[in-house]
């Protein structure tokens, strides 16, 4: 796992939840980005998350995660976190089509 390979994520752990962020304000810093990136960028960032989850690799989660943010998060948290973001990113993109109709 690396940063070309799941790019919105690295974006995602170096940005919008780094290292300063609470885990408590997860849900609405994963609010806040579902509703501010361009369509196509949460599309693109949600089948990323999709990747991770389905191959439930906590450890090379976790060592990414680390690498890129200095955060140690246990596999329940990684897959928390990932849960939280997806399912923002899944009302984000619903949203959009709601106002504007599917790409």
């Amino acid at each position: 796992m690396n940063k070309a390979e799941f790019p919105l994520f690295h974006s995602f752990v170096t940005t919008w939840f780094n290292e300063g962020m609470d885990f408590e304000d997860l849900e609405s810093i994963a609010d806040r980005m579902a509703h501010s990136e361009r369509q196509q960028t949460k599309k693109d960032f949600l089948r990323e998350v999709e990747l991770i989850l389905e191959a439930r690799d906590w450890e090379l989660v976790g060592k990414f995660v680390k690498e890129h943010s200095r955060r140690r998060l246990s596999p329940e948290r990684l897959e928390q976190m990932l849960l939280i973001v997806k399912k923002h990113l899944e009302a984000g993109i619903r949203n959009y089509e709601n106002i504007f109709g599917p790409d």
